[in-house]
């Protein structure tokens, strides 16, 4: 609380300082008074005028307290907020518009990091992100329970839901840690390992298909073969082309083929030949924690060739509960780290500060939830709150049973729109614009008033 004293002269403003102290003092108050030393009974207007400057440490001991450049946000009416110049629109804390762009010409690591318990707001953050930015930028989601699948058909992404090649890339280390993703880890030691890959180096180039390649292990590795049993059916010989967007939920496979799976996805965006892309990687690490070295590996891959690996779990700890190497990978590797509200402890990377910030972050159902941006360098240090708009709470919300009335409408009108999207956007302006005819749409969601088509 700040209380400013006004008089006429230096003589009254003493004296008038002097009551009100002992007045604030008489129910328990403490004062600090700014602009003298009452103790002394001599003005400081002047003497100290130096130490009123935030961020100048007090010298002469008149000052009682630090003014720190933090008091700055209490004193002075800053106007605008920050983040970046342009990028995708979110609001600060006090909802002025900020802007994020991870594909800033001057940030050279584009790793995040985004974690946060259950309900707090990732995956409707993530999805924004995405929505934003898959329209120019090569796009992979693995997915697990289907927080994606809708920007995705939205946005006419294609769908990996039956089987995959993993002989398409025909890398000795990869094709390694695909089949040791399948056999039992005692079987293989560090020793057993090193021949594996010598066996798959000399042998990788006769082969046509991955089959060809457990056969010939099979001469070297007794009933290797037996392992690829229970999942052989999910294995094809087909290549599959890059596409813009791919989607991929692991929950429509059995457990078994998972981590083969999350390794192909990894080693197919590693080859798509655009620097610029964007991987969503949603709460799959369960799965890894035997293969930290692939993971660091794949990475600092992207960090260096500037693509926008998007990392999402429930809280730091997840990793470290696994394998405390995948949680230095993961933690090291990324510049962004976005935290939604959760328990956590001071340590090298995240100070005192941060936590103070990370525990006063709101969140209002259906308004707005709020998350907190941290770079490994400290350059950014941001409360990010994020609005929706009415096509992107179509899109991003969870809710169990909250589509029931969007899938019906799918059912009936769909066959009069040319594509998925130009149905959700209709669906969206009639549930938020109050149109009185069922019938009766804008064509552009955003442009109201200039093309209109009527569904009859």
């Amino acid at each position: 609380m700040f209380f400013m004293l006004k008089t006429t002269s230096i003589e009254e403003l003493n004296r008038l300082s002097q009551a009100f102290t002992i007045q604030m003092n008489a129910i328990g108050i403490k004062t600090f008074s700014e602009g003298q030393s009452l103790v002394r009974a001599k003005s400081g207007l002047a003497s100290i005028f130096n130490e009123l400057i935030p961020g100048v440490k007090p010298s002469s001991g008149l000052r009682v307290i630090p003014n720190k450049t933090s008091h700055l946000r209490y004193l002075l009416p800053l106007h605008e907020s920050k983040l970046m110049d342009k990028g995708i629109r979110f609001h600060d804390a006090n909802s002025s518009e900020i802007f994020f762009n991870p594909f800033s010409n001057d940030i050279k690591n584009r790793n995040m990091l985004v974690t946060g318990l259950s309900g707090g707001g990732k995956s409707v953050f993530v999805n924004k992100l995405v929505h934003h930015l898959i329209g120019d930028h090569p796009t992979v989601i693995l997915d697990k329970g289907g927080s994606f699948k809708k920007v995705t058909e939205y946005h006419g992404g294609s769908y990996l839901k039956s089987g995959f090649n993993p002989f398409q890339f025909k890398d000795p280390i990869y094709l390694r840690e695909i089949i040791l993703s399948i056999v039992d880890e005692d079987s293989f030691n560090k020793l057993e390992r090193g021949r594996l890959l010598k066996v798959i180096k000399d042998n990788v180039d006769q082969c046509q298909s991955f089959h060809d390649l457990v056969t010939i292990l099979k001469d070297h590795f007794k009933d290797i073969d037996l392992y690829f049993e229970e999942i052989k059916d999910y294995f094809t010989d087909d290549e599959m082309n890059f596409q813009s967007i791919l989607y991929v939920d692991i929950e429509d496979y059995p457990k078994g083929i998972v981590t083969p799976l999350i390794i192909f996805i990894l080693e197919y965006f590693k080859r798509i030949p655009v620097n610029e892309k964007i991987l969503v990687f949603d709460e799959c690490w369960s799965f890894l924690k035997d293969h930290t070295s692939f993971i660091d590996e794949c990475f600092r891959a992207f960090r260096k060739t500037g693509a926008f690996p998007i990392a999402i779990s429930q809280s730091l700890r997840d990793f470290s509960h696994l394998n405390s190497d995948l949680a230095s990978s993961i933690t090291n590797n990324s510049y962004f780290k976005i935290f939604f509200p959760q328990e956590l402890e001071v340590t090298n990377d995240i100070a005192s500060f941060d936590i103070a910030n990370i525990n006063t972050l709101e969140f209002k159902k259906g308004v707005f939830s709020e998350c907190y941006l941290k770079t490994s360098d400290n350059r950014y240090r941001k409360t990010i709150r994020n609005y929706l708009s009415p096509i992107e709470l179509q899109l991003f919300h969870t809710e169990a049973g909250a589509d029931l009335k969007f899938n019906q409408f799918l059912n009936q009108f769909k066959d009069y729109f040319e594509s998925h999207q130009e149905a959700v956007n209709a669906y969206v302006r009639l549930i938020h614009d109050e149109v009185n005819n069922s019938f009766y749409f804008s064509n552009q969601h955003q442009n109201y008033g200039e093309h209109f088509v009527h569904a009859r």
